[in-house]
């Protein structure tokens, strides 16, 4: 099924719901297998420890800037054609 018939099938709140709910359920279950802590990690870097915590924490932000990097590269992602970047300032481009 493709996004776009989705959408219409079932409508942008309840899509956008259920994605947010299924990315959150992933990355609770990945964060709780690995201990991923972003507190741990900010406590750990504050005490001037940079150990296994803080290495975890750069390694999942660095993927997930190079993934979207990526995916921007590719098209697949637009930026600048998402609702949160677009303004309604009334000025013509």
């Amino acid at each position: 099924m493709e996004l776009a018939s989705l959408l219409e099938t079932c409508g942008d709140t309840t899509v956008l719901a259920a994605a947010g709910a299924l990315v959150g359920f992933v990355f609770g279950l990945t964060a709780q297998r690995t201990r991923f802590c972003t507190r741990a990690a900010v406590i750990e870097s504050c005490q001037g420890q940079l150990g296994p915590r803080f290495a975890v924490w750069w390694l999942g932000f660095s993927a997930c800037w190079l993934a979207v990097q990526i995916l921007v590269m590719l098209g697949a992602l637009q930026p600048q054609t998402s609702r949160m970047t677009l303004s309604d300032t009334g000025s013509k481009r």
